[in-house]
């Protein structure tokens, strides 16, 4: 959608879809104007941005999509202001004095296009005041896991397909929301580390669980969400119904356990 065609939408007062503007630059008076929306807005052809345009933007009270491919400190200090949602999902790198003005903003902070994160960096990000999306890290080394595990909010790693058991004792130390949905499966040295955290845990990514495993994860501590097994065998879903704490899914909630040929423990 061209400016104008924005600008008449957001003219109505009325429309909360989401705009998808077609923009390569952006002056500071339109900014102002397109701040004024009451839906998502998407600019996906600004790669980079102005202080000035920033200020404006950060005026926005929805979701703040932005497909900056660098980000001045400057300009990183106003949009920290941005109360809603912060899509940054085109920034391959951060610099640790980026990332401390971004940890100042509230809300989820969508930064899924870094596929490395530097430990400097993720000290600074790690006091962002909201869910941070980390979804193109594929691995991460054991003294990152430290840092973000200090994280008190939320972080997404959906990115990570295994998890070496010296990281996994990084990331239990986490007391606030973990999301792992990349983890297919667990194995059970991981998952006695994992069950020693006090936070909340998600493992959306597991469908079945051996009886071992499940034994280690009902020892679990905080919230732990299974909610994508499928299948379960009798020994493995009463081990986990022994923690009230641990959400499953609606077919192994009720008390009468599974019992079905589907329902056999998997080989670890």
């Amino acid at each position: 959608m061209d400016l104008a065609e924005c600008l008449a939408t957001i003219a109505t007062g009325t429309n909360k879809d989401m705009l998808q503007i077609d923009l390569t630059t952006l002056s500071v008076k339109d900014a102002s104007k397109l701040a004024k929306h009451k839906g998502p807005l998407d600019f996906v052809g600004l790669t980079t941005l102005s202080p000035q345009v920033a200020t404006e933007l950060a005026k926005h009270k929805g979701t703040l999509f932005l497909g900056l491919t660098s980000l001045s400190v400057k300009a990183a200090t106003e949009l920290a202001k941005h109360k809603g949602a912060l899509s940054l999902d085109e920034l391959t790198t951060l610099s640790p004095q980026v990332a401390i003005e971004l940890a100042n903003h509230k809300g989820l902070m969508d930064l899924i296009g870094l596929t490395n994160l530097p430990v400097d960096v993720a000290t600074k990000l790690v006091k962002h005041k909201g869910t941070v999306i980390l979804n193109g890290l594929t691995t991460l080394p054991v003294d990152v896991a430290r840092e973000l595990a200090r994280s008190k909010n939320g972080l997404s790693l959906n990115g990570l397909t295994t998890l070496p058991v010296e990281v996994a004792t990084e990331l239990a130390k986490s007391k606030g929301i973990l999301i792992l949905d990349g983890l297919k499966t667990l194995p059970v040295e991981v998952a006695t580390e994992l069950a020693k955290s006090k936070g909340y845990l998600q493992l959306g990514g597991l469908t079945t669980l051996s009886v071992k495993v499940a034994t280690e994860l009902a020892n679990y501590k905080g919230a732990l969400s299974l909610n994508g097994l499928k299948t379960l065998s009798p020994k493995a879903q009463a081990a986990l119904m022994t923690n009230p704490k641990i959400i499953l899914p609606e077919k192994f909630q009720d008390k009468k356990l599974e019992n079905s040929p589907e329902s056999k423990d998997p080989e670890q």
